[in-house]
């Protein structure tokens, strides 16, 4: 009671304003539960399943609290999705779910049928899976053209995107976790939060031209050109953009863009460069057999 009080007294100062079935909002619960993951990586990991789900209600005429069992399971379903991807999204929703039971008992039963929903094993977890191939010198050309004169602020994220995917071998969870400070300018290295053991590493970049620091230029270039004074400067590198036709950098969306992101910038420019179906595991394979040998080169060179 006290707290649905304080909610209508200060409706914007309330993360849980009451809505017209007294449960919290969206919004305000995943705030809650970020609040309570214990990294940058686990809430980015958690942001893109609510994301995906997001997405899912829209294009279903959903609310994004009409969370019972069978609209999660439809959400789990809804893509060709291996097993281990599921029930990690199944975990995230789950832990959702628990939480806004203790805020409103009436989704208790809820959490305990999502809780026991069996995942099985789909055709795609056994499928073999495609082994990565290096890209010859003409195919990074292509690559790298797609974006290289593009000054649009979509356009400067992705050639930067790409420069960094092909010559550090970075993988797309530490791309989009890296901030400013972790690029050392005068030593051309980032250092990353390596994601399989948690350690931190120093990754060269590989790109013995100008043209990766130099899109890194025009990246923070753009980005604090829609600061103002009153602003603080972007942390993120790669910061989520706006939506709609002309996508921008917006102080307000300083959070690491999703790795779903990243994936679709690769096909997006992997399309557009006419090179079919290539992945990022593709252009981390190029950079780790190709531009680690001593001696080799980069960009504009064989």
């Amino acid at each position: 009671m006290a707290l649905a009080a304080q909610a209508q007294a200060e409706p914007t100062d309330n993360i849980f304003p009451a809505t017209k079935t007294g449960a919290i909002t969206f919004n305000g619960i995943t705030a809650l539960l970020f609040q309570d993951l214990p990294s940058e990586s686990s809430r980015r990991v958690y942001r893109n399943t609510f994301q995906q789900w997001e997405q899912f209600a829209a294009q279903n005429n959903l609310a994004l609290m009409d969370l019972s069992c069978d609209n999660i399971k439809r959400f789990l379903f809804s893509r060709n999705l291996s097993r281990s991807t599921r029930i990690s999204r199944k975990s995230h929703m789950q832990r959702l779910l628990r939480m806004v039971s203790y805020m409103d008992p009436s989704f208790g039963i809820q959490y305990i049928q999502l809780r026991d929903l069996n995942i099985r094993r789909t055709s795609k977890d056994n499928a073999p899976r495609r082994k990565p191939r290096a890209l010859s010198h003409e195919e990074r050309r292509q690559l790298l053209a797609v974006w290289e004169g593009d000054d649009s602020h979509k356009g400067v994220r992705n050639y930067a995107a790409i420069c960094l995917l092909l010559y550090t071998a970075i993988r797309n969870a530490e791309l989009v976790a890296l901030r400013w400070e972790d690029l050392d300018w005068d030593t051309q290295t980032l250092k990353v939060n390596r994601e399989k053991d948690g350690q931190d590493c120093i990754l060269p970049i590989l790109d013995q031209s100008p043209a990766t620091i130099l899109a890194l230029r025009r990246l923070e270039s753009i980005q604090n050109s829609v600061v103002t004074d009153r602003q603080m400067p972007f942390r993120f590198m790669f910061p989520a953009l706006s939506t709609g036709k002309h996508a921008r950098f917006t102080p307000s969306k300083d959070v690491g863009a999703s790795t779903q992101t990243i994936r679709n910038i690769v096909r997006q420019t992997t399309e557009k460069a006419g090179l079919g179906k290539l992945s990022s595991r593709d252009i981390r394979y190029t950079s780790l057999t190709v531009f680690s040998k001593v001696g080799d080169s980069a960009a504009g060179n064989p």
